[in-house]
């Protein structure tokens, strides 16, 4: 069984883990295998669409190519780690 890992910043506060790109299979296949050992972290998975039927964790309907967009996300939600699987 995988090991539960509890990744804080200095704030004590969980820390964030960002997927890109989630709905994709290699994608969902990531998140999964990351939500057992980071279960403590805030998994943040990111795409253009969303998809209703996942409530597992923290998702944002954000496209990667508006700047903007992304500085906003990057300023509520700074990451600690980020896979970008574009």
């Amino acid at each position: 069984m995988a090991k539960s890992v509890l990744l804080r910043n200095n704030n004590t506060q969980p820390k964030v883990i960002w997927v890109t790109r989630a709905h994709d299979f290699t994608q969902t296949n990531l998140t999964e295998l990351l939500e057992r050992p980071y279960s403590e972290s805030r998994l943040m998975k990111i795409d253009i669409t969303s998809d209703e039927n996942d409530e597992s964790s923290i998702f944002e309907s954000v496209d990667i190519t508006d700047i903007e967009s992304f500085v906003q996300l990057a300023k509520k939600y700074p990451p600690y780690w980020a896979y970008y699987l574009a």
